[in-house]
């Protein structure tokens, strides 16, 4: 027998499409795992959210021992906790063009023309790969119009 099986008597039916069906107690010991494991899972992820709180406070705690101390590395005995850095750099805009360009050309006036004449919009046309030539002899140009 399937685990909804079917069955004439009114106990525990549901009419679906005029056939009616009761639920096995299999079925329902599944639908009980089911909603058990839901509210595992959900309990879980919130224990999961508070452990990674806690171990981003303890890496902010390690890094500024390890800045401090100037090391690299810390071994663990099982693991090594190692320092990564990575640099960014933030995209270009107009006063910091503005500054640096200040530091080589002292003329303001100059170097606003040099920051107006690199933020504006000029459109131009690209073509990326163009052919010229015969079969035999093709030559790929790049440029901009």
């Amino acid at each position: 027998m399937s685990d909804v099986e079917s069955c004439s008597s009114n106990q525990n039916k549901k009419d679906y499409n005029t056939e009616k069906w009761v639920v096995t107690d299999k079925f329902k010991r599944e639908i009980s795992e089911y909603v058990d494991l839901s509210k595992t899972i959900k309990n879980a992820k919130e224990d999961l959210k508070l452990l990674n709180e806690r171990k981003m406070e303890l890496e902010q705690i390690i890094a500024e021992f390890m800045n401090d101390t100037g090391s690299t590395d810390i071994d663990t005995g099982t693991d090594t906790i190692s320092i990564i850095t990575s640099k960014t750099s933030q995209p270009l805009n107009k006063e910091y063009l503005r500054q640096t360009l200040l530091v080589n050309i002292p003329d303001e006036n100059l170097a606003d023309q040099i920051v107006e004449l690199a933020f504006s919009k000029k459109t131009f046309q690209n073509c990326s790969e163009s052919q010229i030539g015969t079969e035999e002899r093709k030559i790929k140009i790049n440029a901009i119009f």
